[in-house]
């Protein structure tokens, strides 16, 4: 299984985390792209633009895929993820992912005037925006039309420098399978449903992918998600219950919790188990998701036990 990491902050925490990745050898950096995130200390953060730092990382750093995990559809018109993304593309050397979903978190759309479309409008525009992408970075013919978007049947200029993943990312159990199957290069899913939900959502991303003519191994799947894991039981117990303690939860609910959405937690037979099981259901990526204050020694140690 290969392995990345997801990390947030401003740019120089950015540039911080993606070279140390990019030194032990991980596959990726990967941010979320929010506009405001509401923090367990119950306060609203501001957040920096997503899209602007990994343009500054794909000058900071030389090998490390750079990831956007993922973009709100209702941020930005397909145009202009189209025009960055092929930017960014160039800035890297081919090293960007473009991941893609509905968006979720209405305070954002709210407070900064965003419209927000209800459920089934948005899920349209994000099959359309997919299409629409594939066309400019001709993955498909030029040229789209649908409801929401047009673009004109002629190339697109700058095209990417190779083949330009697109990512679709979500845990619901029939659209974002469906998306990711039959028009994205990576399906992402957070690690938010038991194991067994996990498998038939990639199920059904692969009979997706055969529907559209496309080859299930032509699409990876990856997961996201905390980790909280130590080498022997006693130093687990602290990490679980300081853990708890930033999450205003009790460590035995945090840790069911875990049990139940599939993330990795435990001493290492634990964790060996629990990798091992997300493997055989079909992940060949893991993002970890760094909470918390950046602590080096704490993310190679638990890169370590995860089994990198």
């Amino acid at each position: 299984m290969e392995f990345g990491i997801q990390v947030g902050g401003d740019y120089s925490l950015a540039v911080t985390a993606a070279r140390w990745a990019e030194k032990q050898g991980l596959a990726a950096y990967a941010r979320a792209d929010h506009y405001l995130v509401h923090t367990m200390a119950g306060k609203d953060a501001g957040l920096y633009d997503t899209l602007i730092i990994l343009a500054g990382l794909a000058r900071a750093t030389e090998r490390i895929e750079l990831v956007v995990l993922v973009s709100p559809i209702t941020f930005r018109h397909p145009s202009v993820l189209a025009k960055q993304s092929a930017t960014i593309d160039h800035m890297s050397g081919g090293r960007f992912t473009l991941g893609l979903g509905t968006g979720w978190l209405e305070e954002e759309h709210r407070r900064f005037g965003i419209p927000y479309p209800p459920w089934p409008e948005r899920w349209e525009r994000l099959e359309e925006a997919l299409r629409y992408l594939r066309a400019a970075f001709g993955k498909a013919p030029p040229g789209f039309s649908g409801k929401h978007y047009y673009l004109d049947a002629k190339p697109v200029e700058p095209a990417p420098t190779g083949d330009l993943p697109l990512m679709v990312g979500g845990f619901g159990p029939k659209r974002s399978p469906y998306l990711g199957g039959t028009y994205a290069d990576e399906y992402n899913l957070a690690l938010l449903v038991p194991i067994d939900d996990l498998e038939i959502r990639i199920e059904r991303a692969r009979e997706a992918a055969v529907a559209a003519g496309r080859s299930p191994e032509a699409v990876r799947i990856s997961a996201m998600g905390t980790a909280i894991v130590a080498s022997d039981r006693t130093t687990y117990r602290k990490r679980l219950e300081e853990g708890a303690a930033y999450r205003r939860m009790d460590p035995d609910d945090l840790e069911a919790s875990f049990a139940e959405c599939s993330l990795p937690h435990g001493t290492p037979d634990q964790v060996a188990e629990q990798m091992a099981r997300l493997a055989e259901a079909g992940v060949s990526r893991f993002y970890l998701q760094a909470i918390g204050a950046w602590d080096e020694e704490l993310m190679a140690e638990t890169f370590e036990l995860l089994g990198r």
